[in-house]
């Protein structure tokens, strides 16, 4: 099963996790399968990243450093208390998850 096939057989039994890994090669393809689960899980196919980003249904953390910093995730948690004034999915992708340092990580467990 491709991972929009697990998510769209989890929502269709109404068993949606809180979260999913998806790994694979950097690149187009890895890339594109996780557009497919973001616009699944935010009912929009309609958009490409940037949109779906503007739209505010997806939160993408990137990081052109070598590691993701304890504050991205700090702001990602400042971020996920929002009450959604719009009851929608809130989605979040953590681009690079391997760049987690320990403390970012340890941060993250705590989720």
């Amino acid at each position: 099963m491709t991972p929009n096939e697990i998510i769209q057989k989890s929502i269709l039994e109404n068993r949606l996790s809180h979260l999913y890994l998806i790994t694979g090669s950097k690149g187009e393809y890895r890339d594109q399968k996780i557009l497919e689960v973001v616009q699944t899980l935010s009912e929009d196919t309609s958009s490409d990243k940037a949109g779906l980003i503007e739209k505010q249904k997806v939160t993408w953390i990137e990081t052109e450093t070598q590691v993701i910093k304890k504050q991205q995730i700090q702001d990602l948690f400042k971020e996920f208390s929002k009450t959604s004034l719009q009851n929608q999915r809130k989605i979040y992708v953590i681009e690079d998850a391997e760049k987690l340092n320990m403390t970012s990580a340890n941060t993250l467990l705590k989720f």
